[in-house]
C-alpha cells in the first residue's frame, strides 16, 4: 500500500471513529451568538404577563420566560405581535419563541412546534357586575361574546373544534352566540367593563380574578367551561432548541420552579393537570 493510500485510509477511519458532535440548530445558533433569546409575549394580561409602571416585565409567563433565558445562558428580550401573528407561525426570525399560554391545537401543530407545556388553566365566562340576565354560560346563548382574535376563547365560542392533543373535546354551553373578536384581550375586558359593545367575555379564570380584585366591575359566572393546557411555541427546523427547552421546563417541574412560580402569581398550583 502506498504512502498516500495509508494516508487516505487512515483519515477515512479517523473520520468514522471519532465522536459525533451535534451542532446547535439554527435559532439555537442565533441565540447563543447573540446572547439574547427573544421571546413573544402579551404586555397587557396579568398576572400572566404585563408592564409595570416602571416598564419592569411582571407576571407568570414573564417569570418563566425569563428562568428559561437564565438557564439557557442568555439574556431575554420581550416583543410583544398581536396574538393572531404569533399563532400564525412564519415568524422570520423577529423572535425566537411564545412563552404566552398558547394552547397547542392540530391547527397550530401545523405551523409550530410545542416542546413541553408549563401549566393548565380554566376558561370562564365573565360578564358585567350589574348583569342580571346571564347567569349561568347557556344564558349567554344569542349574546355577543368577546374573545382575543385567533385564540382558543373564540374557537370556543364559535363552536369550532379545538384539536389539542390528549384533551377531550369541550363540552359547548354557548349557543348561537355572536363573537366579537379583539385584537388583544385589554381591549376586550374595557368593552365588557362598559357593558355596550358585548354582553360577555370569555377568557382565563386567572385573568380575570386579577381585574377583579383591581376593582373592574365585571365578574365570573358558572363553572370552567373547560380546562386546557399551555405551552411553549417555537418554529419548526431546529430540535435542537426544542430538545432544550422540553429539558428546561422538565427540570423546573422537578425542582419545584414552576409550582413556586405558579403559586407566587396565582396563588394556587396551575402546574398539575387537573
Amino acid at each position: 500500500m502506498t504512502r498516500i493510500l495509508r494516508r487516505f485510509v487512515t483519515l477515512c477511519l479517523a473520520a468514522i471513529l471519532a465522536p459525533t458532535v451535534l451542532a446547535a440548530g439554527p435559532v439555537l445558533d442565533r441565540i447563543n451568538a447573540a446572547g439574547v433569546i427573544k421571546i413573544a409575549s402579551d404586555p397587557a394580561w396579568p398576572p400572566y404577563s404585563w408592564i409595570d409602571e416602571t416598564g419592569a416585565w411582571q407576571g407568570f409567563d414573564a417569570s418563566v420566560a425569563a428562568e428559561v433565558a437564565k438557564r439557557l445562558g442568555v439574556k431575554v428580550e420581550f416583543v410583544t405581535p398581536t396574538w393572531d401573528v404569533v399563532t400564525a407561525g412564519n415568524w422570520g426570525g423577529a423572535w425566537d419563541l411564545s412563552v404566552g399560554s398558547m394552547s397547542p391545537t392540530g391547527d397550530r401543530a401545523k405551523v409550530l412546534v410545542f416542546p413541553a407545556v408549563y401549566y393548565y388553566s380554566p376558561t370562564v365566562l365573565a360578564v358585567q357586575r350589574d348583569n342580571t340576565t346571564i347567569q349561568s354560560p347557556p344564558d349567554a346563548t344569542g349574546k355577543r361574546i368577546g374573545a382575543l382574535n385567533g385564540s382558543i376563547f373564540e374557537k370556543y365560542v364559535l363552536q369550532e373544534p379545538m384539536g389539542m392533543a390528549d384533551e377531550p373535546p369541550p363540552a359547548y354551553k354557548i349557543k348561537d352566540a355572536v363573537v366579537v373578536p379583539f385584537e388583544t384581550s385589554e381591549e376586550a375586558s374595557k368593552a365588557l367593563a362598559e357593558g355596550k359593545s358585548i354582553d360577555a367575555m370569555v377568557d382565563d379564570l386567572m385573568y380575570f380574578l386579577f381585574l377583579i380584585k383591581e376593582g373592574a366591575p365585571i365578574k365570573v359566572v358558572g363553572q370552567p367551561l373547560y380546562y386546557g393546557p399551555a405551552a411553549m411555541a417555537i418554529e419548526p427546523g431546529d430540535p435542537e432548541l426544542e430538545e432544550a427547552l422540553a429539558k428546561i421546563v422538565a427540570d423546573m417541574q422537578a425542582d419545584g420552579t414552576l409550582s413556586a412560580l405558579s403559586a407566587k402569581w396565582f396563588g394556587v398550583d396551575l402546574t398539575q393537570k387537573f
